[in-house]
């Protein structure tokens, strides 16, 4: 009955690090979006990130990634409409420059780009998945590691030495087995 447990637990828990930060990364944009529209709605710091686009029809055919009719994607930074006017061919957008969400979208990117590699096989700097997903849990492990090696260095130079490979990852990824 432990078996089963902890077999389910491990499974839980491999799940978590595959799609559970990629669910949580979703739920933090969900929350990025309610705190951009309230802020707009209430006109705080409506001079800070405040930004007028201009584009003509074309353009915004084809520079622009629409995700809805009040939210674009441009330059790889997202916008949030707050007032549209057109004058001839041109398009005029006042805009939210809403720096979170473009954040967030950035570590979705890549978090697909791992997932990309690991489908492919074919990425020679691969890393182990526990550091590179991040995590709500340990961001700070690569300075902790480095932290760890610059005392060892201090205490002991013979000993990091000798152990050096506690620290290094391997050069190649494991055979895969059929």
């Amino acid at each position: 009955m432990k078996d089963k447990i902890a077999v389910i637990l491990l499974v839980f828990i491999l799940f978590y690090q595959l799609s559970g930060v990629y669910l949580w990364l979703q739920q933090k944009k969900l929350v990025v979006k309610t705190q951009v529209k309230t802020q707009v709605l209430n006109k705080k710091k409506e001079g800070e990130r405040k930004i007028l686009l201009k584009f003509t029809l074309e353009e915004t055919k084809t520079k622009l990634r629409w995700e809805h009719s009040g939210e674009f994607e441009y330059n790889e930074q997202m916008y949030d409409i707050i007032r549209t006017k057109t004058v001839g061919d041109s398009v005029y957008y006042w805009c939210w420059w809403d720096k979170e969400e473009t954040e967030l979208n950035r570590k979705l990117e890549k978090l697909a780009e791992f997932d990309r590699a690991e489908e492919n096989g074919k990425d020679k700097n691969h890393q182990s998945i526990v550091t590179f997903i991040p995590t709500p849990f340990c961001q700070e492990i690569q300075k902790i590691e480095e932290i760890f090696a610059r005392n060892l260095k201090k205490i002991n130079p013979d000993y990091f030495i000798f152990y050096s490979s506690f620290f290094l990852t391997p050069l190649e990824p494991p055979p895969k087995f059929s």
